[in-house]
């Protein structure tokens, strides 16, 4: 029997550390550092109407079929009609949307225009600017 491969006996080698082997960091030192994204301001842009006609009117602000603003402005009245939001900037709504104005009443006929007041528009607080459109 000398082809027997079984005759040696085989010891299980046991493999204990090296003490030179690198011990893990404890978990107070092995944090990774946190990561700061900049991310984009958020301006929101309003605009308001105010109503130098002699009517109560409805002004509607179309921007897509899914996104308008209709309200209803008293003469003499000041009124938020909507606000939109931008990244990084400020912006004129008429860039967005389509102004109409009609009449609450509709017997009566009349003819209207709604114009940006540019020198009344202002920044009331920290990312948010007010747009004024007088209808006449």
């Amino acid at each position: 029997l000398d082809n027997n491969y079984y005759d040696h006996v085989t010891v299980p080698i046991i493999q204990l550390p090296d003490k030179e082997t690198p011990k893990p960091l404890a978990a107070d030192t092995a944090k990774p550092k946190p990561e700061t994204m900049a991310c984009a301001i958020i301006y929101s842009n309003e605009f308001w109407y105010i109503n130098h006609s002699q009517q109560k009117v409805i002004v509607t602000a179309v921007r897509n079929k899914d996104e308008f603003f209709t309200t209803i402005v008293s003469k003499g009245e000041s009124i938020k009609g909507g606000a939109f939001v931008l990244a990084q900037q400020y912006d004129t709504p008429e860039r967005y949307f389509n102004f109409s104005v009609q009449l609450l009443n509709p017997k009566t006929q009349q003819k209207f225009t709604i114009n940006l007041l540019p020198e009344v528009t202002n920044t009331i607080k920290e990312g948010v600017r007010r747009y004024y459109y007088e209808v006449k």
